[in-house]
């Protein structure tokens, strides 16, 4: 879907089951959203959806940054403020069924 100097978005669908997989190295201490890509047709979710990241070797999730798949197909990473630290590697997915 999406891959460049901070990461790498995927996604695929098997049966009309989607997974949006994302790994992401924080650009900065402070930053917004990042839009990564769009979903086409027959893989968005029904409603706006988003996940949590996970950092690297921490067990708790980074709440502050979040992949948002949204209903009309689009992608970002969210961030949101906080604990963010340059270079932190994070992963996350989100599985859902597309809307019909």
């Amino acid at each position: 879907m999406a891959s460049g100097q901070w990461g790498e978005v995927t996604a695929w669908s098997v049966g009309g089951v989607v997974t949006v997989a994302a790994r992401w190295t924080s650009p900065s201490d402070s930053w917004q959203d990042e839009t990564v890509g769009t979903l086409p047709a027959g893989m968005r979710p029904p409603r706006e959806l988003f996940a949590p990241f996970a950092r690297d070797n921490i067990t708790q999730a980074y709440s502050d940054v979040c992949l948002n798949v949204r209903a009309d197909g689009g992608v970002a990473i969210s961030g949101r403020g906080g604990l963010g630290h340059q270079g932190d590697q994070m992963q996350t997915s989100l599985t859902f069924v597309a809307a019909g």
